[in-house]
């Protein structure tokens, strides 16, 4: 059983203990906490490529079959965030992310930082410890949001509003967890866009 099947199954026996306070509050309290040494660290490496705000992205899946493909977004699809001026963006993608950060370095000149020692897949302590130090993380509906929102980071999730998965019980849950949906029907434009202007507020602070 890999890490990240670990981790969903240990958050969905939380959530059915505590469905009917899930339920209940729409902003709940932070309630995973990772490691503060680790958190401290990252902050460090944070500084290293520039100042912030410092905005972690996700975009696929590892399983990117037909019937999950709605689900989710191409990282150009994301153009209109990537695109904000002063922020330094780093990825927090666990699989098969490398021709995509180059496609963005090359289509639209934005470097999205990469921990090349961070092992994404099976270290999910220490995403978790990285998620805490960003300012913000932009995502489409993978595993990355849920530790975000669960850390209490700033996250913006970009979801698709038909998809099996938009239940209480896949959908984040933090005290600072704002999500953007889109219809079957509709691009993702919209969504970002939306995000972007989330983004603005915070870069203006």
């Amino acid at each position: 059983m890999s890490v990240w099947s670990c981790y969903y199954g240990f958050r969905n026996s939380l959530y059915k203990n505590f469905i009917q306070e899930i339920s209940r509050t729409s902003k709940t309290d932070a309630f995973l906490v990772p490691d503060p040494n680790r958190v401290d660290y990252w902050r460090k490496r944070l500084k290293s490529i520039g100042n912030g705000p410092y905005i972690g992205i996700s975009w696929k899946s590892a399983d990117m079959s037909p019937i999950r493909l709605p689900n989710y977004a191409s990282i150009l699809e994301l153009s209109s965030v990537l695109q904000i001026s002063h922020l330094n963006f780093v990825n927090l993608q666990y699989t098969e992310f490398a021709g995509d950060l180059a496609l963005v370095q090359d289509e639209l000149g934005v470097t999205v930082h990469n921990f090349d020692d961070l092992d994404h897949l099976n270290n999910i302590d220490d995403v978790a410890a990285l998620c805490s130090a960003l300012d913000m993380v932009v995502s489409t509906k993978t595993t990355v949001p849920l530790i975000s929102a669960a850390v209490g980071t700033s996250t913006k999730l970009a979801n698709w509003k038909q998809s099996s998965w938009n239940t209480i019980l896949n959908n984040p849950v933090g005290p600072s967890i704002d999500i953007f949906e889109r219809n079957t029907w509709e691009p993702w434009d919209n969504v970002f866009n939306l995000i972007k202007e989330d983004i603005f507020k915070l870069n203006q602070n």
